[in-house]
């Protein structure tokens, strides 16, 4: 590898970040992936779990795209923290975001597996042999790796042409499957429709509804290597989540309108294979399973690794973490060796789950459901505080920079906005998996917990030791500032 100065500049459009952000969000996973978790919990409300985790995501990013327009950083949320809060803050939030990173990659190696498994399950009720459990979440994790460590011009046109794919696809079917079943009903589109009331929307979104909607940052991270990042990026965020979000909500009504028995689509781990069955055939759905699985995990996975081999990087670059190997750039000026360290963790990481939750659950359809969702419960959890600290340092920042903001921005920006999305996301969080959240998931609850602790004490310790390293989103924001 050979040392460079950073990342390559200029090389994203608006159009690649509005992609970008659309990958984080899951396109075809909303149908597919998480639509079990919706129609599980809330039933013919099932729609509501999406559009609660849109409310409180989109809440809880204005502060972000706020940020957007003050400097382009590599490392994302934490670089907001830091601002706002300090070195010590700024690296507490990027440790949550890595792990939360990490237990994405994990839950996105296993959910491979588990679509393309389950969806043999439901059509032929074969349950194909274990081995290829952790041969694809192998085969899926080595692919974000390859994404990462790739150009970045060329990756984000990978990702372009994925998610367009994947809205094609997914919407075409979805409305083909609206268009002909004769059980098209507005109860769908009813929240009261959910046979728990908020409680099962709520546990539906704190389980399945709050992930969808997880990665729609993923842009942030590449706003080093953005045309006129400041202007686009956070345009991209609002567009790419809410068109995401609309294709979303086509793609689950489609399922319950296309099955009407909601006790066995609900029953189901792959709703859509179960529900589209009668109108796509067997070729169709196995089609959705196996072959279009790689649109998927090429823009989603490979966007959200290429985003922590970035996070990863600029902690690097900041001295917090002590290797030069890792702040290290290749030739293509990509983040390289911090996407094979990303790998070989991920790697570690998935090896860990299988052999911890394979032998208490065994080996079936339900098993492989809870390998995958189970990792995402924390980096659910992770998600919430290395988001909420970067929301509330925002009006910090504006209080000491003395940047000119009128009180009434500054109110609904840094203020009401996140405090709303707080406050639902609490009380979905509460409601729905405080009072009701069962194992396999409150065990990765605990985990995340016990994550968020070590981390507050690993960097109070270099706090007090003074190697908390460097602060390059502070100079950057003062070069922004200056121009």
């Amino acid at each position: 590898m050979e040392s460079v100065e950073g990342l390559k500049r200029n090389s994203i459009s608006l159009m690649r970040y509005i992609t970008i952000s659309m990958s984080g969000v899951f396109v075809y996973g909303i149908a597919i992936a998480v639509a079990g978790g919706y129609i599980d919990y809330a039933g013919d409300a099932a729609i509501w779990v999406g559009l609660l985790g849109l409310a409180v995501v989109f809440l809880m990013s204005v502060p972000v795209m706020e940020y957007t327009r003050l400097v382009p950083f590599a490392g994302g949320y934490y670089g907001m923290a830091e601002i706002g809060f300090g070195k010590a803050v700024g690296k507490f939030t990027a440790l949550l975001n890595f792990a939360y990173y990490s237990f994405l990659e994990v839950g996105n190696g296993l959910l491979v597996a588990e679509i393309m498994l389950v969806a043999v399950y439901i059509v032929y009720g074969i349950l194909l042999p274990f081995w290829i459990v952790p041969v694809a979440a192998i085969i899926t994790i080595f692919v974000m790796y390859l994404g990462a460590r790739y150009q970045v011009g060329n990756l984000t046109r990978m990702i372009e042409i994925s998610v367009i794919a994947q809205v094609l696809v997914m919407l075409g079917a979805a409305i083909y499957v609206i268009m002909v079943t004769p059980h098209n009903s507005i109860a769908f589109l009813s929240p009261t429709s959910s046979p728990t009331g908020f409680a099962g929307i709520g546990l539906g979104a704190a389980v399945s509804g709050f992930l969808t909607y997880e990665a729609y940052g993923t842009g942030l991270f590449f706003s080093e290597e953005g045309i006129k990042a400041r202007k686009t990026v956070w345009r991209s965020i609002i567009i790419g989540t809410l068109l995401a979000a609309l294709i979303g909500t086509v793609s689950i009504y489609s399922e319950l309108a296309a099955f009407p028995n909601i006790t066995a689509l609900s029953a189901s781990p792959l709703p859509l294979v179960t529900s589209y069955i009668s109108f796509i055939g067997k070729i169709g759905v196995l089609f959705l399973a196996f072959v279009f699985v790689p649109f998927y995990f090429s823009s989603n996975i490979v966007g959200t690794s290429g985003a922590q081999a970035r996070l990863l990087y600029s902690l690097a670059r900041d001295n917090f973490i002590k290797s030069k190997w890792l702040a290290t750039l290749s030739s293509k000026k990509t983040p390289a060796n911090a996407a094979l360290f990303d790998f070989i963790l991920a790697l570690a990481m998935t090896a860990i789950v299988l052999a911890v939750m394979i032998p208490v659950y065994g080996y079936n359809e339900n098993a492989l459901f809870f390998v995958a969702f189970a990792p995402y419960t924390a980096a659910t959890i992770l998600w919430y505080f290395h988001h909420i600290i970067p929301d509330v340092s925002l009006y910090f920042y504006y209080r000491r920079s003395g940047i000119k903001v009128s009180f009434t921005r500054k109110l609904l920006v840094s203020i009401i906005a996140p405090a709303l999305g707080l406050i639902i996301f609490a009380y979905a969080f509460y409601d729905g998996v405080i009072s009701n959240l069962v194992e396999p998931y409150f065990a990765f609850v605990v985990l995340a917990a016990i994550i968020v602790v070590f981390s507050a004490v690993y960097v109070g310790i270099k706090a007090y030791k003074n190697s908390l390293g460097e602060s390059v989103v502070s100079r950057m924001i003062k070069e922004e500032e200056s121009k």
